[in-house]
């Protein structure tokens, strides 16, 4: 199966392993990696999101990825009737915990931990 979205990046056998050959990673992705960056992508557009560098954006894929695992797990315990809380990814999917804490919460860490 061969996806093209956007005109520039190609998944290729979302079965399997993905390739971007967009210079993103140069590597195979996952299938739940590759739908990930198909949701990033559509979540920049919709949040207006944009990156001064590649690097930042894939920096922050990478985060987005882990927000985008992490829900994806809790939805199945929702369907499963483990939980009764279903998420999804917001304004705030590309930072870290911690960086939302320290920007929006007024958590500053402490200087003298280690």
């Amino acid at each position: 199966m061969i996806l093209t979205l956007f005109g520039t990046m190609t998944f290729v056998n979302l079965e399997e392993k993905t390739s971007i050959p967009n210079g993103h990673s140069g590597n195979l992705m996952s299938r739940t990696e590759a739908e990930a960056y198909i949701a990033f992508e559509a979540w920049l557009v919709k949040h207006g999101k944009t990156y001064r560098e590649q690097e930042e954006k894939n920096y922050r894929f990478g985060i987005f990825l882990e927000n985008y695992k992490f829900v994806k797990e809790q939805n199945e315990l929702y369907k499963k009737g483990v939980t009764n809380v279903e998420l999804e990814i917001n304004q705030f999917g590309d930072l870290h915990n911690a960086e939302f804490k320290y920007l929006y919460a007024g958590y500053k860490p402490n200087k003298n931990q280690n």
